[in-house]
């Protein structure tokens, strides 16, 4: 299975870092958020990794490469105008439908979960029951600044999606909610390669851009079966300055100095290796 990470954002609540560098190379401990996305992908099994890349951000391929250092394949593709998720993930077209598998993972390059545990059980439910979706979900209770979905038949962390909805306000919110809670996407979809006909079909939504949850929607609406999967762990959003600033301190407050020291000896190893490589 192919990983598609849309890193094409401009990013502007991260001003004025985003200035100097793409906000998928901040770093959250001691690699760039991109870097941990990567490890999390290679580890649950995708070795190829196509990236959507856009106006200033060279250093990020720059620093990725083609992902040798990661332990992968990467390529890119470029979404010369910023027309929303959905958009970012149509430019990745002809790259995954070269792929072999008939599905491919979406993975945001500024936010991912913890454990991986959850995105293994994401990539088994999907193989397994083969909608033309499975998506990661979290509980929160504010759901207004994200896509929102509406679940039925909840067993052991899985559930069907029958509804999804952009950005919902205290109005549209309201059927969606389950004892208290909404539930909203993540931030990684495993998608079968169909999803890009509804991609096609769907016309700009929330902002004037052409949303992936429109999209979904769209393919809902055609009785096409999606899925759910609960998020037990986290998801880690590094979005804005306030989830950075947090996790960061989090990150060095939970590790040992013994563990710092093999952090410091990975990094020294790293840059040697990119010294005698010319890279």
């Amino acid at each position: 299975m192919i990983g598609v990470i849309p890193a094409a954002g401009e990013g502007t609540r991260m001003y004025p870092w985003i200035r100097a560098a793409p906000k998928e190379m901040i770093l959250y401990g001691h690699k760039p958020v991109l870097v941990h996305c990567l490890d999390i992908l290679k580890d649950c099994g995708v070795n190829e990794v196509c990236i959507i890349t856009g106006h200033q951000k060279g250093a990020l391929m720059d620093y990725i490469g083609n992902g040798e250092n990661c332990g992968l394949h990467v390529d890119y593709t470029f979404q010369v105008e910023r027309k929303g998720l959905g958009h970012a993930i149509l430019c990745s077209e002809k790259r995954v439908m070269g792929s072999s598998s008939d599905s491919f993972i979406v993975f945001l390059g500024d936010t991912f979960v913890e454990p991986d545990n959850d995105i293994k059980k994401l990539i088994q439910n999907h193989n397994d029951k083969k909608p033309i979706a499975s998506i990661i979900v979290e509980p929160v209770s504010d759901p207004s600044k994200y896509g929102i979905v509406k679940l039925e038949n909840i067993n052991n962390g899985i559930a069907d999606i029958v509804d999804l909805f952009e950005k919902p306000n205290e109005e549209e919110r309201k059927p969606f909610e389950i004892e208290g809670k909404y539930y909203v996407i993540a931030g990684v979809y495993v998608l079968n390669k169909k999803m890009f006909d509804y991609l096609k079909s769907t016309k700009p939504g929330y902002g004037g851009e052409i949303q992936l949850t429109d999209a979904l929607k769209l393919a809902l609406s055609n009785n096409e079966k999606m899925n759910a999967v609960i998020l037990s762990g986290r998801r880690l959003d590094f979005g804005n300055w306030q989830n950075y600033l947090k996790m960061q301190k989090e990150f060095f407050t939970r590790i040992s100095e013994e563990e710092l020291k093999k952090i410091s000896e990975e990094l020294n190893s790293l840059a040697e290796k990119y010294r005698s490589n010319g890279k």
